[in-house]
């Protein structure tokens, strides 16, 4: 995919928008200026015409730096050759000064500058301007227009933008929420089965009571590891719904398979036409299954876990199912809520129910977009 371009209007610094009005005000000079000696008409020397006239032009290549002051010295330059009158006052200055003074100071000072505009040119309807005072009013007004509706389309896209910054930031706090769920919740729900274990067997069977105990190291070990790779996500900047490389994945079920046996809870994983799946989509799978097998072993008690993974070629189908007498609600806990939210996340569905044959059965799709 070839990358976006950015419009030339981007491209330009503020040295680049100097020097075009440099350009543009020494054009609006010498359009002017050499009208000047005209002043000595009215008794006025020579270079006071000079000297307005270039007033009312030069101050253009400066309007980005100082927009108040360019303004009401190029109007008050104007205003004088229209009172005096000498020549055609050039409010083509005026109207890049005042677009200037819109998009730039606030709207009461804009407004403020558009009515003593507009007043200069309703006096130069009894002066030298005539029918051109409609002509050069409307060009000011519409050149102040524009300023307003591109600072007003500025304000919405900056507000735009700082809403989605703090959209972002509480989908983040979302994501580690439901990391820290996981990672806490099962992991101590591990925990107390086997720390219970322990208790029951450790002066009749204490070799068992040592494996659980050891199983309980691993576990506490495991999730400290996650938290530690999980909560720098609370300072850093990065990409909100990208995981870091070392969260899990579907190929670290056979440790989930694993721990969840030293507790009684037997779990096959079956797994058809397996191939690599994008990082974040692996591991909202490995936690649908983590939290259908903890629901197992807190709810149902001893049972026979399935884990059926089926790779088509646009989703992901999980089916965990078990025999186990737990619960039939389909609503209860943050376990099963989590679970939709992470199937909804790639717009998949979740069903999870009570089997007719007894047991329970989660069934979700995450669909892949044909991702390999």
């Amino acid at each position: 995919m070839s990358e976006l371009r950015v419009p030339l209007a981007g491209r330009l610094r503020r040295q680049h928008w100097l020097a075009l009005d440099a350009v543009f005000a020494m054009a609006l000079a010498a359009f002017v200026v050499p009208a000047s000696p005209r002043i000595e008409l009215f008794g006025l020397p020579e270079p006071v015409g000079f000297v307005i006239t270039l007033a009312a032009t030069t101050p253009v290549a400066v309007r980005r730096l100082w927009p108040a002051a360019v303004y009401w010295v190029v109007l008050a330059a104007c205003a004088a050759l229209v009172l005096l009158p000498v020549i055609t006052a050039p409010f083509v200055a005026v109207a890049a000064a005042g677009y200037t003074v819109a998009t730039r100071l606030s709207r009461r000072a804009a407004v403020i500058a558009l009515l003593v505009a507009v007043a200069v040119l309703l006096a130069g309807v009894f002066g030298p301007l005539g029918g051109q005072a409609v002509t050069a009013a409307a060009m000011v007004i519409t050149a102040w227009g524009l300023g307003i509706a591109i600072r007003e389309h500025r304000i919405y896209v900056a507000a735009q933008r700082e809403h989605e910054i703090q959209a972002a930031t509480a989908r983040e706090r979302l994501r580690i929420a439901r990391e820290l769920h996981d990672v806490v919740a099962n992991g101590m729900s591990l925990i107390t089965l086997q720390a219970g274990v322990a208790g029951y067997v450790l002066d009749s069977r204490p070799e068992e009571a040592r494996r659980a105990l050891g199983s309980i190291e691993e576990t506490s070990r495991a999730g400290l590891a996650e938290l530690r790779q999980m909560l720098p996500l609370l300072r850093d900047d990065g990409d909100a719904s990208a995981p870091t490389g070392a969260t899990p994945g579907l190929g670290d079920l056979d440790t989930l398979v694993r721990r969840a046996r030293e507790t009684g809870v037997v779990v096959t994983v079956e797994t058809e036409d397996a191939r690599p799946l994008p990082a974040g989509l692996e591991l909202s799978a490995y936690r649908i299954v983590q939290e259908a097998i903890t629901n197992v072993i807190k709810h149902a008690g001893p049972a026979r876990v399935t884990v059926a993974l089926h790779y088509a070629p646009d989703a992901l189908t999980i089916e965990v199912g078990d025999d186990g007498a737990g619960q039939t609600d389909n609503t209860c806990g943050h376990g099963l809520l989590g679970m939709r939210e992470r199937v909804a996340l790639f717009g998949g569905t979740l069903t999870a129910g009570a089997r007719p044959q007894g047991g329970f059965l989660v069934h979700a799709v995450l669909p892949t977009g044909g991702a390999v």
